[in-house]
């Protein structure tokens, strides 16, 4: 059969329209197979790793600690911020055939670096607390701590940022320490200052934290322990005392009628003066030459707030606050020596606390309840 010339253009028409269309609808179904798979779960947490200065100098301001140990007749020097706290002990020499008493300088940590002094002769090993007193932010933790110089004694680890250092001098060369470098793990698009923010501590002296305390009711006396015992002037500790009722003590025979309390709270100050006598006949098998003393008692701190540590000199501990309570309150005990007339002292010299960031200043601590 012949096929017309009309029918021939037809076709040749038709295919021209059909063609572009099937094309575009392959194309397209190409396009949508290979669409990108989704995008990929963004990392929750990042590294940084900083130097030992960068990391000191905002940790000191967030109540971080740096300081060497103290021990014997040493003593260091407060703020413990590591900007200029000093190691120094009393040392006795003889001076023309009379000995005198020298204070001199044992070790310090200076801009955030540790150095034991050399020693006149021998060796000098002291240890050094740097980063304590304080742990990291809550989601912050500790990868990695490197030092130049020194020994290890306590690592870092989990949020817990504080190492101990053993550094050693020799008579002829100083020991120096530093911290190289440090590298935390925290929330990710957060700066790695913000591991230091989240808590801080405050360390006071145990005058400032008596001196605050006791206004917002805090209280701070000798303990009645027997039945002819009485405490009288109150119990802030300003001048709160434990007498007995039927007769006095007297510290020695020239002071007989003359009455000094058994025990006493000064100033926020404990002091022992005498022994409790069981009967009037002075036989030191006779009588208790202990007194027991109750201190930051009857309240807890605000909501918030912690102890971290207390230190106290002069006695021993009956009950001591658990670092982390929230209660401050302890008991103390001094012991008068036996047959001697001799007052016996204990002193809170350092109270450290831990709250909020956001706290306006420690006196916080006691104001909440």
């Amino acid at each position: 059969m012949r096929i017309s010339h009309f029918a021939v253009s037809f076709c040749a028409l038709f295919l021209l329209v059909v063609s572009p269309v099937e094309g575009q609808s392959r194309r397209t179904t190409r396009v949508l197979r290979s669409r990108p798979p989704a995008m990929a779960t963004q990392p929750t947490t990042a590294s940084h790793t900083i130097t030992g200065i960068e990391a000191w100098s905002i940790a000191r301001t967030n109540g971080f600690e740096f300081r060497p140990h103290a021990s014997g007749d040493e003593w260091t020097t407060y703020p413990y911020d590591g900007v200029q706290t000093v190691l120094k002990a009393e040392r006795l020499h003889s001076l023309a055939g009379l000995f005198q008493t020298d204070t001199v300088t044992v070790a310090r940590v200076v801009g955030g670096n540790m150095t034991v002094d050399r020693p006149s002769s021998g060796s000098r090993t002291v240890t050094f607390t740097m980063f304590g007193g304080g742990r990291l932010s809550s989601g912050w933790t500790v990868e990695d701590v490197r030092l130049r110089g020194g020994t290890w004694k306590k690592r870092a680890e989990g949020n817990d940022l504080s190492i101990e250092v053993e550094a050693t001098a020799y008579a002829n060369r100083p020991a120096t320490v530093r911290v190289e470098s440090i590298t935390l793990r925290g929330p990710a698009g957060q700066p790695w200052s913000a591991a230091f923010e989240g808590r801080r501590t405050w360390t006071i002296s145990g005058i400032e934290a008596w001196a605050t305390a006791k206004n917002y009711g805090y209280e701070f006396h000798p303990v009645v322990e027997y039945d002819d015992e009485v405490l009288r002037n109150g119990v802030d500790g300003t001048s709160s005392e434990v007498v007995q009722r039927d007769r006095p003590c007297s510290r020695a025979a020239g002071l007989v009628g003359k009455a000094v309390p058994f025990a006493t709270v000064v100033g926020g100050n404990m002091i022992a003066n005498c022994s409790h006598w069981a009967g009037e006949a002075r036989d030191w098998s006779d009588n208790d030459p202990t007194r027991d003393f109750r201190m930051f008692a009857g309240k807890a701190l605000a909501p918030g707030w912690a102890v971290r540590d207390v230190t106290v000199t002069g006695g021993s501990w009956v009950e001591r606050p658990a670092p982390g309570s929230g209660s401050l309150a302890f008991v103390y005990r001094l012991t008068l020596p036996r047959g001697r007339v001799q007052s016996v002292t204990g002193i809170v010299t350092r109270v450290v606390l831990e709250g909020p960031a956001s706290a306006s200043s420690w006196q916080d601590a006691f104001k909440g309840n």
